[in-house]
C-alpha cells in the first residue's frame, strides 16, 4: 500500500532518529548490535516478501536471517540470542507487544520459552509499517542501519 497523500520524507526523518537513538546495551564499551540486526532483518523479509503484515512471530525465517546478519556485521562474537531483541525492542517505542490473552505476564527471564508461550506478535508502528512497504524507503531505512548501526563494527 502506498499513500498518495502521506509526508514519507517526514516520516522517514523521524524513524531514522528513533533508531539512531535505539537503547542498546553497551559492555566494556562495546556496542551490543542485537537491535539493529532484529531490525535489518524484519526489513530485508519485507523486501523479500516473507513479511507481508505487520504481525512479526518469533519464526525460524526471521531467526536465521539475524543469526546470519549478526554473524556478517560481528563475525567474531557469539551472535545475542535473538529472544532478546526481540523483546527488548518494545522499550524503544515502536516495537508493540501483543501479548497472548492481553495481558503482559511477569517477566521472570527473557528467554525463548517466554516468547512462545507468552507472545503472540509483534506489530511496528503503523507510520513505521507504511514506511517499510514503500520499497524506497525500506531501502533508505536499511542502509541507514546498515551504515550508521552497523558499520562501525565492521
Amino acid at each position: 500500500m502506498i499513500l498518495s497523500f502521506y509526508n514519507y520524507e517526514e516520516c522517514c526523518g523521524y524513524y531514522t532518529g528513533t533508531i539512531s537513538n535505539l537503547r542498546q546495551n553497551k559492555l566494556h564499551g562495546i556496542v551490543n548490535i542485537a537491535k539493529p540486526v532484529l531490525l535489518l532483518a524484519v526489513m530485508q523479509l519485507v523486501d523479500e516478501g516473507w513479511l507481508r503484515n505487520n504481525r512479526i512471530i518469533l519464526t525460524s525465517e526471521l531467526e536465521d536471517r539475524y543469526t546470519g546478519l549478526y554473524n556478517r556485521y560481528e563475525p567474531d562474537k557469539a551472535a545475542t540470542p535473538v529472544y532478546y531483541p526481540f523483546y527488548h525492542l518494545h522499550s524503544d517505542g515502536f516495537w508493540h507487544i501483543r501479548w497472548i490473552g492481553g495481558e503482559k505476564p511477569p517477566v521472570i527471564s527473557t528467554s525463548r520459552k517466554f516468547i512462545v508461550d507468552h507472545i503472540d506478535h509483534v506489530c511496528l508502528d503503523d507510520d513505521l509499517w507504511i514506511l517499510l512497504l514503500h520499497q524506497d524507503f525500506r531501502l533508505r531505512l536499511m542502509d541507514f542501519i546498515i551504515n550508521r548501526k552497523l558499520a562501525p563494527v565492521r
